[in-house]
């Protein structure tokens, strides 16, 4: 996969959190027919994201059971944020 930039979406790539995207959930598939994500791209995925200011929420590595932590570094894994006003 390669690398996803958010400057797209970016209102000024020099000023933090001034973006239209607030969340990004991430995680791989599960079940019996999964397909294999990746955890490089899981990783890479929730740290561009971080860097632009996005809440991030990783949900699972691809397993037979969904909300697997799998090979997913616990730096990675630890990620349950919401964006502002989402209570749970």
């Amino acid at each position: 996969m390669e690398r996803i930039f958010f400057s797209d979406i970016l209102h000024d790539w020099q000023v933090r959190n001034s973006h239209l995207l607030d969340w990004i959930v991430i995680g791989g598939e599960s079940g019996p027919k999964r397909r294999d994500c990746g955890v490089d791209d899981i990783v890479a995925l929730a740290r561009t994201a971080k860097e632009c200011g996005v809440k991030v929420f990783v949900k699972q590595d691809c397993a037979l059971y969904p909300g697997q932590q799998g090979r997913i570094p616990n730096d990675i894994w630890e990620l349950k944020e919401f964006p502002a006003g989402v209570q749970i």
